[in-house]
């Protein structure tokens, strides 16, 4: 999340400071001109003394006039981003909760020498994190964690007035550094808080996180199942979490796509349903980037769509939609991630 931080921020910035400066260089060359070879009439005086082309008065123009309209682009593709709640409801999407931006010191690797306590970390002191990706069971206390309980009463809700359960949820999102293994996470340990059996599976089998965030094993596990070489059982493994089990990606694949796209995952999904697990959560690519989300999106019961504030916009989003539309797929809903929220536009136990 602090690099998604910094690639935000910085892109922002940098574009910004180019575009003014390239606005005002201009804006000072047209003063300098307008006032030696127009207002004094000496342009026959300044070309031959100053050696200045008459042709810099038209150059000046021209970037002073490309400019604005490359800003007005990139403006135009800056509020195109998802950043908000409202922005997500122009897309008519079911927004199921939010998940605010940690501050910037709090995004650290948890020290071995840190003697504060977890459980001593009250809502409003988020500077304090140093495991986001696992808040929601380290800080239970935190500000944070009232966010993805209501997330996780949004999902169990959404799916009531059906008659088929909602159990095999696949996280997606459009691109890269959005939070879906950390937003996986966290619904994992509010779901078992709860009393749930949860099942986390890696299949992202590209770029595998899930197994770090737990800190187990990374393999054996789904890569050898889906090739027949070891059971279900064997695959999956007990987190330090109770109620948790994950089921790791395994070693790398050549091929994640033939792996994922045959009859052994729709098997899985099966007979996770019939293994007493209450809700599988599925880990995926980013949807824009590889096939491999919009397969698994098309065997389970629903996705969730996960958009990080700032860093997809409108266009990306009605891609994935388009994509899980042709695959057949349910999606239950968005969470959007690394939101920046004002404690007036929440109710006050939120902050407590």
């Amino acid at each position: 999340m602090q690099k998604q931080n910094n690639r935000i921020k910085g892109s922002g910035f940098w574009w910004k400071f180019f575009l003014v400066a390239t606005i005002l260089s201009g804006l000072a060359g047209l003063l300098y001109i307008s006032d030696e070879f127009i207002f004094k009439k000496k342009i026959l005086t300044a070309v031959i003394t100053l050696k200045i082309p008459v042709y810099t008065i038209p150059i000046f123009l021209i970037l002073l006039i490309l400019s604005i309209l490359v800003y007005i682009k990139l403006k135009a593709r800056e509020e195109s981003k998802i950043k908000s709640e409202k922005d997500v409801e122009k897309l008519h999407l079911n927004l199921l909760g939010i998940v605010p931006s940690l501050p910037r010191e709090g995004i650290e690797v948890e020290s071995e020498k840190s003697q504060e306590p977890f459980s001593e970390i009250k809502r409003g002191e988020e500077s304090k994190v140093k495991q986001i990706e696992l808040a929601n069971h380290y800080y239970p206390a935190m500000s944070i964690s009232e966010f993805y309980r209501t997330i996780r009463t949004s999902i169990m809700f959404s799916h009531l007035d059906r008659t088929n359960s909602v159990r095999n949820i696949v996280i997606i999102s459009a691109n890269r550094m959005e939070g879906r293994s950390s937003i996986i996470a966290n619904l994992a340990v509010s779901f078992a808080e709860m009393g749930e059996k949860v099942l986390v599976v890696g299949t992202d089998l590209r770029n595998p996180r899930l197994h770090q965030i737990f800190k187990v094993k990374k393999s054996p596990g789904l890569n050898r199942f889906l090739r027949g070489k070891i059971t279900l059982k064997e695959a999956f493994r007990k987190t330090s979490i109770k109620n948790i089990y994950l089921l790791p990606s395994g070693a790398r694949f050549q091929d994640p796509l033939a792996l994922l796209g045959g009859l052994w995952m729709f098997n899985l999904m099966e007979e996770v349903k019939a293994g007493g697990f209450d809700y599988i959560f599925y880990d995926t690519p980013p949807m824009l980037d590889v096939a491999d989300a919009s397969i698994v999106s098309s065997y389970a019961d629903c996705a969730i769509l996960v958009i990080s504030a700032g860093l997809s916009n409108q266009k990306e989003i009605k891609r994935v939609l388009n994509i899980l539309e042709q695959k057949r797929a349910r999606i239950l809903g968005v969470i959007l991630n690394n939101a920046m929220i004002k404690e007036k536009d929440y109710p006050s136990y939120f902050f407590r």
